[in-house]
């Protein structure tokens, strides 16, 4: 038997033949409720860093010991450990048990804010600090819409994470499933 998609959204229950196309076409109905910066990283390929790795860069550099590794590339030193410090102090942003109260940090900052960030080649300081989330949003559209999948990717396969996108942007009740038909008796 073929595999179909069922849509059992909002009580109702709807099936169509498994095809990339519909796959798509129920994503597309779905797709104004994509992150609109998600969208605009699409469209522009406009460049990003994870906020959240930012975050833990510098929480990092707060807890660490002098001379230990933040990353491969930013060294634990007193410098540094100011730098944040002192931008925290002027920003009137907490830091508590060494790390950063990330709402109030993100509000203003940019990579060019630190020298560690702004001297090291590593980090486009143009770049958008952005939440993971809007990345990974960005990243799973854009594989489908360029047709971007692994080698020897199965039709069954695309279809299936493209209702898995579909089904994370869609409202709580909107259910899609990718199924055999069963025959009836």
């Amino acid at each position: 038997m073929d595999p179909v998609i069922v849509d059992s959204s909002f009580g109702n229950t709807v099936v169509y033949r498994a095809t990339l196309e519909n796959a798509k076409k129920i994503l597309d109905s779905h797709i104004d409720c994509m992150d609109h910066q998600a969208m605009e990283i699409v469209k522009t390929n406009k460049k990003v860093v994870n906020k959240e790795t930012i975050a833990n860069i510098i929480n990092k550099i707060l807890s660490k010991e002098e001379g230990e590794m933040a990353t491969k590339t930013i060294e634990v030193n007193k410098q540094n450990k100011q730098e944040i410090v002192m931008y925290c102090f002027d920003n009137k942003i907490n830091i508590k048990d060494n790390k950063i109260n990330e709402y109030e940090f993100f509000k203003k900052f940019k990579l060019s804010d630190l020298s560690f960030f702004a001297n090291n080649d590593n980090y486009d300081k143009e770049a958008e600090l952005v939440d993971e989330y809007v990345i990974e949003q960005s990243r799973k559209y854009r594989v489908i819409n360029e047709d971007n999948w692994k080698e020897g990717a199965k039709e069954v396969a695309k279809i299936r994470y493209i209702l898995e996108f579909a089904q994370e942007l869609a409202h709580r009740d909107v259910k899609y499933e990718l199924t055999e038909l069963k025959e009836t008796i």
